[in-house]
């Protein structure tokens, strides 16, 4: 839900859980599923704290545990392709695109598991979203346009199963996609019909990256009237969080108090 934690007393009280005796030593997880929440809480913390070096250790971990474990994958495979998420997920983070497109065929190689309409629906989600999300982190926004009409098609069969956080993440991308190769106008279309059409209530630093995804769009096409007030309006919004990340703070103080003083194109620079 809150990715790398912006809460210092969440932090806190993670880090006594994982102090525990029982999540000092793997050894003592006896089952299957007790390794997979050793590796899941190390994981999670992990990610809280901002380390994605230890987050992907963790997470190849938990993916192990399931093929390593005979019939696991085929009784469990909702759950494994949740853990393939989470490893391809820290695999773009870290720019192994190769890796992740590898593990990405793992999630149709096993046809006879996608026997439902939920399962289908989720498999489509995380695939396409990882698909663009790994192209898209290493620059491959040309791979990623490719494959756009045909998601957008597939996306009408399973609308109605995903709900607004995922189809926002689809929706990001496509607006990344297109951000990527100039197209600012269609990137500012998608960021509008998040904005516009869905709830992201359930995903606060969701909704924080598409306010500053759309300050950065409209900035770069001038649109300096609707950048200004968006920069009161976002100003308000991040001073009411509990924290803000240092990105956060420097980029709003920039277009608010630093660029508007400059006169020349050459100061604007």
């Amino acid at each position: 839900k809150y990715l790398i934690s912006r809460n210092p007393s969440f932090l806190q009280k993670a880090k006594q859980i994982i102090n525990n005796e029982y999540l000092k030593d793997v050894s003592k997880a006896k089952s299957f599923f007790g390794k997979n929440r050793f590796y899941e809480s190390h994981a999670f913390y992990a990610l809280a704290k901002g380390d994605i070096k230890s987050v992907y250790t963790n997470a190849k971990k938990v993916v192990s545990n399931f093929e390593e474990t005979e019939h696991m994958v085929a009784r469990n495979f909702v759950s494994y392709v949740s853990a393939l998420n989470n490893l391809i997920d820290v695999c773009a983070e870290l720019r192994k695109r190769d890796e992740g497109i590898g593990y990405l065929e793992k999630f149709h190689s096993q046809p006879q598991l996608l026997n439902s309409y939920s399962v289908r629906s989720r498999v489509f989600y995380l695939y396409n979203y990882l698909f663009l999300f790994l192209n898209n982190n290493v620059g491959y926004f040309s791979d990623s346009e490719a494959a756009i009409p045909g998601i957008l098609k597939e996306l009408k069969e399973f609308e109605e199963e995903m709900n607004d956080t995922e189809k926002g993440i689809i929706f990001i991308n496509i607006a990344i996609t297109y951000f990527g190769l100039d197209d600012i106008k269609q990137s500012i279309r998608w960021l509008n019909k998040i904005r516009n059409e869905l709830d992201l209530l359930d995903h606060p630093e969701l909704d924080c990256f598409v306010r500053m995804f759309y300050l950065v769009a409209h900035y770069e096409l001038n649109n300096n009237d609707l950048v200004s007030y968006l920069v009161r309006s976002d100003s308000r919004f991040f001073s009411k969080k509990e924290s803000q990340f240092e990105i956060e703070i420097v980029f709003i103080d920039f277009l608010k108090n630093q660029l508007p003083v400059a006169k020349t194109p050459a100061h604007k620079k």
